[in-house]
Order: C-alpha cells, then sequence, then structure tokens
C-alpha cells in the first residue's frame, strides 16, 4: 500500500507540475499571439492609409494637368471649367497658383503625408493672400464703392474674357482689397497688404520682420 501511495502522489505532483507549466506557457504565448495580430492590423491601416494617399495624388494630378492644358485650350469643356474656377478664385494669382499645387502634390506623394499646419504655413498663406490684394490694386482703386467692383469682377469673369489685371487676385483678392479700400482708403488697404506681405514672408523664412526690413 505505501508503494501504491507513492506512485499515485508521484502522479498527481507530476500532472500537477504539467499543468502548472502548460498554463505558465499558454499565457506566454497570448501575448506574442496579440503582438503578431496588433502588428498586423497597424500594417492594414498604413497600406489603406497609403492607398488614400496616392489616390489623392492621382486625383490632383489629373486636376493640374487639365488645368494647365486648359490655359492653351487643349482640354475643351472640363480644362475650360478648372481654368474658369481657378480664375474666379485667384485671378491672375492663378499663375502663382499652378507651381505651388505641383510642389504640394510633389510633397504628398513624396512624404506620404500632406503638409503640417505650422508657422511657416501659416506664413506662407499670408503672403499668397497679400500678394493676390495687391495683384487687385491696379484695376480697382478707383473703383467708387465694393458693390461696384464687385459686378466689374463678376462681369468680366462670368463671360470668360480673357485674362487681364480686371481679373485681379480673383474673388479672394479683389473683394479683400474692395472692403479695405472702403474701411481704410486706398492707403490704408495698400498699407495693411504690405504689412501682411512682410509678415506672411518672415513667417514663411522663420525670420523677424527686422530681418526682413534689414537684411544682415
Amino acid at each position: 500500500m505505501p508503494n501504491g501511495i507513492n506512485i499515485v502522489t508521484t502522479t498527481t505532483g507530476i500532472a500537477f507540475t504539467y499543468n502548472i507549466q502548460y498554463m505558465a506557457n499558454k499565457k506566454t504565448a497570448t501575448p506574442k499571439k496579440a503582438t503578431g495580430k496588433k502588428a498586423v492590423t497597424q500594417k492594414a491601416q498604413k497600406q489603406r492609409k497609403n492607398m488614400r494617399t496616392e489616390i489623392i495624388c492621382a486625383l490632383l494630378f489629373l486636376v493640374m494637368l487639365f488645368s494647365i492644358l486648359g490655359e492653351f485650350g487643349l482640354t475643351m469643356v472640363v480644362g475650360d471649367f478648372l481654368v474658369w474656377i481657378f480664375n474666379f478664385l485667384f485671378g491672375v494669382g492663378r499663375f502663382f497658383m499652378y507651381p505651388i499645387l505641383i510642389y504640394l502634390l510633389w510633397h504628398i506623394f513624396k512624404t506620404k503625408q500632406a503638409p503640417s499646419l505650422d508657422m511657416r504655413m501659416i506664413g506662407f498663406v499670408i503672403f499668397l493672400f497679400a500678394m493676390l490684394i495687391l495683384i487687385s490694386l491696379p484695376s480697382y482703386m478707383h473703383i467708387e464703392n465694393t458693390r461696384m467692383g464687385i459686378d466689374t469682377f463678376y462681369q468680366h469673369v462670368k463671360f470668360q474674357q480673357p485674362t487681364t489685371l480686371v481679373s485681379g487676385g480673383g474673388i479672394i483678392g479683389v473683394g479683400s482689397f474692395l472692403l479695405l479700400k472702403q474701411f481704410t482708403g486706398v492707403v490704408g488697404g495698400v498699407s495693411i497688404s504690405l504689412f501682411l506681405l512682410l509678415l506672411g514672408l518672415a513667417l514663411a523664412l522663420g525670420r523677424t520682420l527686422h530681418d526682413i526690413i534689414y537684411p544682415p
């Protein structure tokens, strides 16, 4: 009987030890399995993100291609419509927007992400805004009131007249200049626009206004 008891006790101990080790191995294997699943999920998300980025790049490329070709009348209705949109928004300033959008396209395609909205980017946007206002100055500085100026711009753009300075900086530039002119006069509007131009340039270059006005 003692030998039988020892055999049973030993067998029970071995089985108990095996169960403990099995449970320990199972617990250890679970995080590895979870980690592997997480890595696969992250990879799939990254692939979807890259696919969305490439689709955006493809659409932006088509818009740019048809717009530029539309300036030469080579893309019929689609090109004419895109040129009209750019002319309405930016006027003569659209010729500055084309290379900017081409750079944006290249940046997104290269880095797989849109440019971050930091102070440099904000400065660049302010610089472009001020430039559109100043482009509108020659054709609209003698307009009596804001409504008359907007009507003049709209009639010019509505019938797709050839690009002239009447297009100004598009509805963005013309509208902003006319509002500044109404509340601050021509001199005040020009002064504010020049200040915004210098401020935007300083922010875009990461420098101070003093460095822009008085280069070292």
